[in-house]
């Protein structure tokens, strides 16, 4: 009595098991049963590929890098730039993407912002299902599977020194100025007048093809000689400086007599010159 029991409860079960939706269902392998329709699932990991640069390139300036990742169900790509210690310099990271693409841009990296050496560019992928060779987060190794979800290259950047830009170096329009005039001579006679110039710079001056106008008599020139020490002075005078209508007395030390050397008394205007008569 009990074996007809049994073997009507399993007739029963065989009738009915092919009327049970069966959804969300998952299996550890890929098995067909026979009699009943069901989804296996997706066991495929993305393959990805870096397309450019090439491992062992030198680089330099501005650098595209273009990837390729392909699946049934691609989900999101991770691209990073690492130095050889792990730390990431650049790129977007993760990424969001649910299509297929192939030798695409995925980023551009300056590299003038980096130090010259080795980097490491890192490209990662997981599908939807979650699947990804090798299913490690993060990956400690390239393990150079060429069928793989991971593709890490190495490549080195060699950006030369940028050339300074030259700067000029300022030529001083007044290297040697007019420091002081006496126009009006002195206690000792009114014709006792001279003139003082002055180095503004710490180098000495030549003074070879510098001339004075305005300071003598009518239209006449005085042509300078010799040279202005590192901030000194040069004294021009009418007398000599042993003279006996000199202020002077020997006192200071005269650079240059200029017999012609003369200020009116109603206004003058001295000019100092360099090289030229114009």
């Amino acid at each position: 009595m009990k074996t007809r029991i049994l073997k009507l409860l399993l007739a029963v079960v065989l009738i009915c098991l092919p009327q049970i939706g069966i959804s969300n269902a998952y299996f550890f392998d890929q098995t067909t049963i026979s009699g009943i329709s069901v989804t296996t699932g997706d066991w495929t990991a993305p393959y990805v590929k870096i397309e450019s640069p090439s491992h062992g390139q030198s680089l330099s300036g501005s650098i595209e890098i273009y990837g390729t990742v392909t699946d049934n169900a691609p989900y999101h790509y991770w691209l990073v730039v690492q130095t050889p210690g792990g730390s990431t310099v650049a790129g977007p990271g993760t990424v969001n993407d649910f299509v297929s693409f192939t030798n695409k841009l995925l980023f551009t990296w300056d590299t003038t912002k980096m130090a010259n050496g080795s980097y490491i560019i890192k490209l990662e992928a997981r599908d939807a299902a979650g699947n990804k060779d090798p299913n490690l987060s993060p990956v400690l190794v390239d393990p150079e599977n060429p069928n793989d979800s991971v593709d890490w290259i190495t490549v080195t950047v060699n950006n030369a020194p940028p050339t300074p830009t030259p700067i000029p170096t300022p030529t001083p329009t007044e290297t040697v100025v007019i420091n002081e005039i006496m126009w009006m001579g002195s206690s000792s006679h009114d014709n006792d007048e001279w003139i003082e110039l002055r180095n503004t710079t710490n180098t000495t001056v030549n003074l070879a093809g510098w001339y004075l106008t305005g300071a003598g008599a009518g239209a006449s020139v005085i042509n300078l000689t010799g040279s202005i020490g590192p901030n000194g002075y040069y004294l021009v005078s009418n007398y000599n400086s042993d003279h006996s209508q000199s202020a002077l007395n020997n006192s200071l030390v005269l650079d240059q007599h200029a017999a012609n050397l003369s200020f009116l008394n109603a206004g003058e205007v001295a000019y100092l010159y360099k090289c030229c008569l114009q």
